[in-house]
């Protein structure tokens, strides 16, 4: 019997807009093909009567969630394998090396126990920026220190059509701007000029690839240095971005939530989810934030922000391989989905 179709019948879904209190769905070779309210069409279930049907009453059902930013560094396949276990069946991966890359999308297009696989390839960066700048304070490992000095950088903006059309060649799905002040670090980082990210934004979308005063699509980050205003509010709006948060991996960075990461890496319900490895990050913390950043105002952010009617993008997960090694960052599925 072809176990990738079915019928699920007698359980509560949740659409992802709207919830239906008793329904079926019918999964035709791993993808949905039908589903709504209890009962099932009769022409269904007499068309269908061969295959495997599951009654699942006190269940809930959920659509597969995408975890809108993590990192599988060295071609980490416990990324894919353990999003998966978490309900994640799409991964947005923000940078990792080509080569790295091609083999996830690949394992992913062969594995149904993986997660899809989605990458920027290389983010866009300049010499004496993010991360190079921060390099110092997370590893003096010579090995990490290469890694990021290997990583092209971008010196003007007439480069930039050139590191799209190289990123697109390698498979990139989209293309990752790096832009990072350091203010809630506690020093500076060299910032790339508003006429480079220009420029980055308009070879992207030359491409019609997804790419806030540059015309960006979204934020992969929200910041923790200061409180949110009203212009930053504003210049969302003015481009309809969406902000992707990561509120797990700032409640790391100002280690102000170490008490929750530690809960839910020893909750009873993620014990055969979690290998060792994870459940020891998880409880760690990055800690290099500044004493005046604050995880509230991130919180604070995300609140007026989604009450602009801006999509936030959530993470759900951070897998552990992170390409600089950063402790605290593991997965927080639970945490996030109370959101």
């Amino acid at each position: 019997m072809d176990t990738t179709t079915f019928l699920i019948t007698d359980v509560q879904i949740f659409t992802g807009k709207f919830a239906i209190p008793c329904g079926y769905v019918y999964v035709v070779e791993g993808k949905i093909a039908d589903y709504g309210c209890v009962p099932a069409p009769e022409k269904l279930l007499e068309s269908q009567s061969a295959i495997k049907k599951l009654s699942m009453p006190d269940h809930k059902l959920l659509p597969g969630l995408i975890d809108a930013h993590m990192h599988a560094d060295g071609g980490n396949e416990l990324s894919l394998e353990q999003s998966l276990r978490f309900g994640v069946t799409t991964v947005l991966d923000l940078h990792n090396e080509p080569e790295n890359m091609a083999k996830l999308k690949r394992l992913a297009a062969q594995n149904k126990n993986f997660s899809d696989f989605k990458c920027a390839s290389l983010a866009a960066m300049i010499s004496g920026g993010w991360p190079e700048a921060v390099m110092p304070r997370i590893s003096q490992s010579p090995e990490a220190i290469a890694k990021v000095a290997s990583w092209p950088k971008i010196s003007s903006p007439s480069e930039a059509s050139k590191f799209v059309d190289d990123r697109i060649s390698e498979g990139a799905d989209y293309v990752k701007l790096m832009h990072e002040s350091g203010g809630s670090m506690g020093f500076e980082v060299k910032l790339p000029s508003i006429e480079l990210q220009k420029a980055l934004v308009s070879a992207a979308h030359d491409h019609t690839m997804e790419i806030l005063n540059a015309g960006v699509d979204g934020m992969a980050h929200t910041f923790c240095d200061k409180a949110i205003t009203p212009e930053l509010v504003q210049a969302y709006k003015t481009n309809s971005a969406w902000c992707s948060p990561t509120l797990v991996t700032i409640g790391s960075l100002t280690k102000q939530d170490r008490s929750i990461a530690e809960r839910f890496a020893h909750d009873h319900r993620v014990q055969n989810l979690l290998d060792p490895s994870s459940k020891r990050n998880m409880c760690m913390c990055m800690g290099f934030g500044h004493e005046t950043a604050s995880v509230e105002y991130a919180y604070e952010s995300v609140r007026q922000l989604k009450q602009a009617g801006i999509d936030i993008l959530w993470l759900i997960i951070l897998i552990q391989a992170h390409p600089l090694g950063l402790p605290g960052v593991s997965r927080n599925t639970m945490r996030c989905s109370c959101w």
